[in-house]
């Protein structure tokens, strides 16, 4: 199996089992009404939890936001997501984040000891979409690491889903699929 056709299988399986940054907000997918719970802690006190594209957008850049310098790999970045994330995804997903991106752990060493700084910048797209719900909303994002001096651009599509207990709560991210 591929690399990339191995990681997707992998991330579709996290799906499966957990649920169900540069961001331009989009009109059609602005906040919802009546939301009262959407506010987190700092860091992430600027994001707006009653919008899915706010919170789809912060966490697929924390996520994907790595310190090779500073991590032993890429569970910590994605244990900086928790606040943000759904708690079975944060819980079934994190062993999988070594493998959400084409990283290996050759590379990650090799960047680590050249103290590279990873430059990550994540935007909504206009792609196609399943239809929100009152609970459930979905969007395609890209993803873009520049790992500095020493390899070219990281491009990746992801598509995120994210979900919340009522209408009225804050949106929290419950799956990726990760493709380059």
């Amino acid at each position: 199996m591929r690399p990339a056709t191995a990681t997707l299988a992998l991330t579709l399986l996290i799906a499966a089992a957990a649920s169900g940054c540069a961001h331009t907000p989009d009109p059609d997918h602005a906040a919802v009404p009546g939301c009262a719970t959407g506010g987190f802690a700092a860091p992430f006190d600027h994001v707006d939890g009653c919008s899915p594209d706010a919170v789809l957008a912060a966490a697929t850049a924390t996520i994907f936001g790595y310190r090779p310098v500073d991590d032993p790999d890429q569970r910590a970045a994605f244990r900086r997501a928790t606040p943000l994330l759904d708690p079975d995804y944060a819980r079934l997903g994190e062993p999988a984040a070594t493998v959400l991106a084409p990283v290996t752990a050759e590379v990650w060493q090799q960047w680590a000891a050249a103290g590279v700084t990873v430059a990550t910048a994540v935007e909504v797209t206009d792609e196609d979409h399943p239809p929100d719900t009152g609970t459930h909303a979905a969007r395609v994002l890209t993803v873009t690491l520049e790992p500095g001096d020493l390899g070219a651009p990281i491009r990746l599509v992801v598509r995120a889903r994210a979900v919340r207990a009522t209408p009225g709560a804050g949106w929290r991210l419950s799956a990726l699929e990760v493709s380059a």
